[in-house]
């Protein structure tokens, strides 16, 4: 919701521009609480969907599973060009990556589409540099041809262009230009170490090609971290990520930190291999800290760093023996000149006549895919405000799927009387893949049974998030439950607290909500919106002087560090617009215009000021400023076209200057506008009034009484019966008097049931029962009271 609904740069609501200075959230880079999350293709994309589609939720979903389809469909094409897979390779490695569980999160919630579009270029970019290096071969095999050069820098270009967007999608798309250059020096021309040193030192035209890559990856790292610091002016760009984020990052403990990262690798390895549990947040205690050597999960760490350990080994091995490989002739490298072109892929098995691969090129690709993919967001380098993420394992996927294709038919090959195992293995990982797959989708199909999936693995978060959905539904009860689980999880969840708060306030236990608000305030000083809603708890509750005195220290708290400082200036902007509306009530109307004119100057474009306007025009006009009233209320009719509220005040400003003419156009704009609305025949049946119109008066107020739910209010009813009195329609007028006589009756009978007088209270709800029968308000007062009587026998 942060990311699209509520950023304006999505919702076209800041100028394009806004794209490149903003982080992924919406916030300004400058700032000083940016998530620092530089994804502007990611952003346009959002962009452009809403140009198109508006919010139309199933157009976001939409693109996201066309871009998965698109990826997989390049994964399968890198697959069968790069690494020469044959079909049925191809096809296995595509159903793995197309089914696998833990692509669920990125492609089903639109936010993982920078995922998908950082791998999809980061794929691209890799296919164009093959491209780039193909040799055009003609008739005579001694005879091969370059690319001409026109071809060459085109495509070249393309794929650092495909690589650029592959960083701008997501910050894990830095590997694009490194994966290059492996694919380029070690697969693509069977380099070993010495032998890649030498060439880079060495023939002109590969040189020029790898160090461009080298020059264009750090010049675009380097432009990459150094926008925060140019854009906040030298100042602190590190981003603040809360505890409960990340809880190992804040610990103290070095050893604890060390063990807890490095078992993190082993975690997320697993969720690509064997993704048995999947949770929408895996934050807070989800994963608890390893704080001792003695801890279980330790020997998961020792396994992944032996078989890691296996693999550079193996890596390593295999470069080495291709610089000692006696077989090239003249001892020349294969950059360009090959006595056979792709040895590795055309060697036949003697016996069977098939095709033989060398898997190396696989297992190079992938480990160095996996590794790299997999650092960012490990911890090991830089702290992220996640302790495991499904949605950024889409990228490293692409180098399990191709390891485990690797593997599984590495063995039919090897051996023949194995074949109808691992085939068998191999249909059942695809079908528990399938029904996992399947069975994840269920669960993000509807937040209710996202966020219940995840209560054996966040249970304070996800009983968090089910409140606010269960208070959506109106199931107020089981929201409450659930907020209350949630807090007895995790007792400092100010987000939770202030969900509460609302809750108690929707139920008018005013009392307990301010509780909560005062608990939510009290484990984040900063949160403005708990601060502005207890001003209007205290409001609510006749504490006024404590509600302005809330609302002046709401308009200055600080955004210094906050994620979401929009939300934050939004709450400060209202929490002033309060301030003047309890100032106007007082009659202090000098305190309330400096009031809504600090709420002016502070508010941002993303907020709707017509409201402010009005009010702001309605105490100039008790000023006696008519003319600046007047500009007001026209900026916010000019804002707000449809704003009942500034059509009646400026129509009574117009009446009261003598341009009833006029006035009684935007009273008819108004009933246009709000037809069933009775307080705009309330007043505009002043105007008829004034101009000694009583017929016409009365039948507005007939409409007012009849539009209004429940019990009219005695104002109303008064003034009804003054209008027909003076329109000669007695019998009308009597029946509204005696309306407004039992109204009367019944206000009285309540303020004195709350002070106690039972009594009292009970003849006046019975006197206001004879002069309107059958009242249901009054029943239900008058039953409340009898309980009260009978408890205080």
């Amino acid at each position: 919701r942060k990311a699209i609904v509520n950023n304006p740069d999505v919702t076209q609501a800041t100028p394009f521009s806004n794209l490149f200075l903003d982080d992924f959230w919406g916030t300004p880079l400058a700032h000083t609480g940016s998530h620092r999350s530089y994804r502007p293709i990611t952003t346009l994309t959002f962009r452009l969907n809403h140009f198109l589609f508006g919010m139309n939720p199933a157009a976001f979903h939409a693109t996201n599973v066309l871009l998965h389809c698109v990826v997989t469909m390049l994964f399968c094409c890198v697959l069968k060009v790069l690494l020469k897979f044959n079909s049925q390779m191809t096809l296995l490695a595509g159903l793995i990556f197309s089914l696998h569980p833990v692509h669920t999160e990125a492609v089903a919630g639109v936010v993982g589409r920078t995922d998908i579009l950082a791998t999809f270029f980061t794929l691209a970019g890799t296919y164009g540099i093959n491209l780039s290096s193909i040799r055009t071969q003609i008739t005579d095999k001694t005879a091969r041809y370059h690319p001409s050069p026109k071809t060459f820098y085109i495509l070249f270009a393309t794929t650092i262009g495909f690589s650029l967007c592959a960083l701008l999608s997501k910050e894990q798309g830095y590997i694009a230009l490194p994966l290059c250059v492996v694919y380029d020096m070690w697969i693509h021309h069977s380099l070993g170490i010495t032998s890649c040193l030498s060439t880079m030192f060495g023939r002109k035209r590969m040189r020029r090609r790898i160090w461009t890559l080298v020059v264009f990856f750090l010049t675009s790292m380097i432009l990459r971290l150094l926008l925060p610091v140019l854009l906040s002016g030298g100042g602190d760009i590190s981003p603040g990520f809360s505890e409960s984020d990340n809880p190992a990052a804040s610990s103290e403990s070095f050893r604890c930190r060390a063990l807890t990262f490095n078992y993190l690798l082993s975690f997320n390895l697993k969720l690509l291999i064997a993704p048995t549990t999947l949770s929408f947040d895996w934050s807070m205690n989800s994963i608890p800290l390893i704080q001792h050597w003695s801890d279980v999960r330790n020997i998961k760490t020792l396994i992944f760093y032996i078989i890691l350990t296996a693999t550079t080994y193996s890596c390593w091995f295999e470069l080495r023996r291709r610089d000692s490989n006696k077989s090239m002739s003249n001892n020349r490298f294969q950059n360009y000149k090959h006595s056979r072109r792709n040895k590795w892929i055309t060697e036949l098995c003697p016996k069977r006549k098939s095709v033989i691969r060398d898997p190396f090129p696989s297992l190079l690709l992938g480990a160095i895919l996996l590794f790299l993919s997999l650092l960012l967001s490990s911890n090991l380098m830089v702290y992220v405000g996640f302790v495991v993420a499904e949605r950024v394992l889409y990228l490293p996927s692409v180098a399990t799927c191709i390891l485990i294709t690797e593997g599984l038919t590495l063995k039919c090959v090897s051996r023949r009387c194995s074949s109808m195992f691992i085939w068998i293995l191999t249909s059942v990982l695809l079908a528990s893949y399938a029904l996992k797959t399947w069975s994840r989708n269920q669960d993000w199909k509807n937040e209710f049974n996202l966020y219940r999936s995840g209560i054996s693995t966040n249970p304070a978060k996800a009983y968090g998030n089910l409140g606010n959905v269960l208070r959506t539904q109106g199931n107020l009860n089981d929201a409450e439950e659930a907020y209350v689980t949630a807090l007895r999880h995790r007792s400092n969840m100010a987000d939770v607290h202030y969900n509460l708060g609302l809750l108690y306030q929707d139920t008018n236990r005013l009392h307990q909500a301010e509780k909560s608000y005062r608990n939510a305030i009290l484990f984040r000083p900063q949160l403005a919106l708990a601060s502005l809603n207890l001003g209007v708890v205290l409001s609510q509750l006749d504490r006024v002087e404590e509600s302005k005195t809330i609302y002046r220290r709401t308009a200055k708290l600080s955004d210094l560090g906050l994620k979401d400082p929009r939300s934050h200036a939004h709450a400060q902007v209202s929490a002033l617009y309060n301030l003047g509306c309890l100032l106007a009530d007082e009659g202090d109307h000098v305190a309330a215009i400096l009031a809504y004119q600090q709420a002016l100057d502070r508010r941002h474009t993303a907020y709707r000021s017509h409201s402010l306007l009005n009010m702001l025009g309605q105490s100039l006009l008790q000023l006696g400023k008519t003319t600046e009233a007047e500009r007001n209320f026209k900026l916010s009719l000019a804002e707000k076209p449809d704003h009942v509220p500034s059509h009646l005040t400026y129509a009574r400003l117009l009446e009261n200057v003598g341009k009833a003419d006029m006035a009684e156009k935007f009273y008819l704009r108004a009933l246009k506008i709000e037809p069933r609305n009775p307080l705009i025949h309330q007043h505009y049946s002043r105007l008829f009034m004034n101009q000694r119109r009583f017929p016409e008066a009365a039948k507005l107020l007939d409409r007012a009484v009849d539009a209004t739910e429940g019990a009219a209010g005695y104002e109303l009813l008064f003034a009804a019966a003054s209008a027909h009195r003076h329109a000669k329609s007695y019998s009308k007028a009597e029946l509204y008097y005696r309306m407004a006589l039992a109204t009367s009756h019944m206000n009285l009978g309540a303020m004195l049931h709350l002070r106690g007088k039972l009594a009292e209270a009970r003849n006046s709800y019975l006197d206001a029962l004879k002069l309107k029968p059958g009242e249901p308000m009054m029943l239900e007062n008058l039953e409340k009271l009898e309980t009260s009587l009978r408890k205080s026998k």
